[in-house]
């Protein structure tokens, strides 16, 4: 096991004891919270009381990330924690998505995370993806999320559930699920349903792992608020749920087997509308329109 993945288990020892000098940070170190740059110390530091069910994880040479809940007061709450690893192994990244429901500002989560093994599941030498197009797959996954139009520029398996702020968005076996919610990956694509996001910006992907199949993404979701009704692939048309500007910062893990995305896993929260990315240099377009 890399380096790394002691250096995040340090990491969230040090978070729930609320005490950044038990961390070997770097001397340049950064450290964000939902993509506000802070202190080393500041912010969700100074209020988790302890984390929990996070088997979601990876690591590798240059960093490593983990999926999670934490708690804050009585309060459970959806994570993701990223590290990056700067000059002598040291923290040089410290980097937290996390949805609390008391502010999720229309952001679905819930917190009774169950585990997914598929995602430490071992990968034999026929089913690795080489890194390069592993990243397609990712990179094609935000472009069919993008105005989504009812073309996949990616590979799904069939069996890929999504799990986004603790909630199936896909294959949920809920009843009482949203009918999009109950589809596989590919036919929720299909359908145009995520029409109204019109930027997919801000593309990252901090960490990547041939060997077990693992890419962690960063992104960005606009929604203008100007695309107020639209119609599916089936002609049915459907009332945006985003009739104002609004934005999601996110943090997101795939995993890759053989050539498709066999598991997603998100966490996302809401941030002011276009708000640049504190990882990544960009510049900031109007939104793509359809031709």
């Amino acid at each position: 096991m890399p380096e790394s993945s002691s250096l995040l288990d340090t990491v969230m020892t040090a978070l729930v004891a609320g005490d950044p000098g038990l961390v070997p940070w770097s001397h340049d170190a950064r450290m964000t919270q939902n993509n506000v740059e802070l202190p080393l110390g500041d912010g969700a530091w100074l209020t988790v009381a302890e984390v929990d069910r996070v088997d979601i994880r990876m690591a590798t040479a240059s960093g490593a990330a983990a999926i999670g809940i934490f708690r804050e007061g009585p309060h459970w709450s959806p994570f993701c924690l990223r590290i990056g690893l700067g000059d002598a192994g040291k923290v040089a990244e410290c980097e937290l998505v996390v949805i609390r429901a008391l502010d999720a500002a229309g952001a679905f989560c819930h917190a009774d995370l169950v585990p997914r093994p598929e995602f430490a599941a071992p990968l034999g030498a026929a089913e690795c993806t080489p890194v390069p197009e592993m990243l397609a797959l990712v990179d094609g996954y935000f472009s069919t999320l993008q105005q989504n139009t009812g073309i996949l520029h990616t590979r799904f398996d069939p069996a890929c559930r999504r799990r986004e702020n603790g909630v199936w968005t896909t294959l949920s076996s809920d009843p009482n699920a949203p009918p999009t919610m109950r589809m596989t990956c590919a036919e929720s694509f299909q359908l145009g349903f995520f029409r109204p996001n019109e930027r997919v910006r801000g593309r990252r992907t901090p960490l990547v792992d041939e060997r077990t199949g693992l890419v962690l993404a960063g992104a960005f979701i606009d929604h203008s608020g100007r695309i107020t009704e639209y119609e599916l692939t089936d002609g049915r048309t459907l009332t945006s749920g985003f009739l104002r500007p609004h934005t999601y910062a996110m943090l997101e893990l795939f995993k890759i087997v053989a050539g498709s995305i066999t598991a997603i896993e998100a966490v996302f929260h809401p941030v002011p509308y276009g708000m640049r990315g504190a990882w990544v240099e960009e510049e900031l377009s109007a939104p793509p329109r359809r031709s």
